[in-house]
């Protein structure tokens, strides 16, 4: 059998419940397709031209690792701390290839703009092809066939050892609760230019926020007189993602290997519009984040609480 024929029956079989609780269907109507989109992916081939892929697969790294957030209390501790570390960890591997794809982009970008010399543009693409075929070759050798249908045996199937029969109305609406509180916290940061972390952690709170919604939405949509604000979300972090883009090549522009590689000249053409970039992008965050962020945040937290009242009958597995 190949490996994503072997996967999917994995998956199949762990997706038909054993017992007619409603916390082993709510786990596997939430935890299947999550997983389902990270594992799937993987059986395929990656020598051929994989960056799409990575991608995808990196976005569904993040979707299983907050589907596996939403029902942790639900969930036994050492089942769900080891799937989410190996999620992290395939996140962490497949990132270094794609940040280094995003750089070689976005420089590519900005040269059209800014032109420079072929010797300096030369060398920095040679730095940005060299990582990323270094993060693929690592990311092959780290993840082999064995290794993936080792963790859909042992992830996928967690589904299986719940420890309290909860339905979605107990866990939805408090999750949702806490990540748009996490996300609140850090907007204000966004009126400083220098805390370029905090700006970080706010794209990463409200991707999370994101994430849950568009996971549970569909189950509470027909119960409550309010719309999920998703596309607003998606507003605030690709505005707040074009900022962390910039952020990332200036800082590589400023590294020691592109120093040592290019001629100070042109190094420092390239960094001072790099910097541009970066006070631009900020200026338009700041300003939907400013104007979007406590109405879709507020929204959420009202959509929260309505799910949270809700009436029992309303609970059942997530269509």
């Amino acid at each position: 059998m190949k490996k994503s024929a072997l996967i999917r029956s994995l998956l199949e079989d762990t997706a038909k419940p054993h017992q007619e609780h409603r916390g082993q269907l709510l786990l596997t109507s939430l935890l299947y397709p999550k997983a389902e989109e990270m594992l799937l992916p993987l059986s395929q081939s990656m020598v051929s031209e994989p960056q799409e892929l990575i991608h995808d697969i990196r976005v569904a790294c993040r979707r299983w690792v907050e589907a596996l957030d939403l029902v942790a209390v639900m969930v036994r501790p050492k089942a769900y701390q080891q799937a989410r570390r190996f999620a992290q960890r395939l996140r962490k591997a497949l990132s270094q290839g794609r940040e280094a794809e995003v750089l070689h982009g976005n420089f590519t970008v900005m040269i059209r703009r800014q032109p420079t010399d072929a010797e300096s543009i030369h060398a920095i693409k040679s730095i940005l092809s060299k990582a990323n075929r270094a993060s693929l070759a690592e990311l092959r050798a780290t993840y082999p066939p064995k290794r993936l249908l080792k963790v859909a045996k042992e992830t996928i199937r967690m589904a299986r050892k719940y420890q309290k029969d909860l339905g979605w109305r107990e866990i939805i609406g408090p999750h949702i609760f806490v990540r748009t509180t996490e996300a609140s916290r850090l907007v204000p940061l966004m009126s400083e230019p220098d805390l370029s972390d905090a700006h970080h952690d706010l794209r990463v709170a409200l991707k999370r926020l994101r994430y849950s919604a568009e996971i549970t939405h569909s189950v509470f949509s027909g119960s409550i007189d309010e719309s999920v604000p998703l596309r607003d979300l998606k507003k605030l972090q690709d505005n707040l993602g074009e900022l962390q883009d910039s952020h990332d090549l200036y800082r590589f522009l400023s590294s020691p290997e592109v120093i040592d590689a290019v001629a100070a000249s042109s190094l420092t053409t390239l960094q001072a519009k790099a910097k541009e970039q970066v006070d631009r992008h900020y200026s338009a965050a700041a300003i939907t984040v400013k104007s979007l962020a406590p109405p879709v945040l507020g929204q959420l937290q009202r959509i929260a609480g309505k799910v949270g009242q809700l009436e029992r009958p309303a609970d059942g597995p997530v269509s």
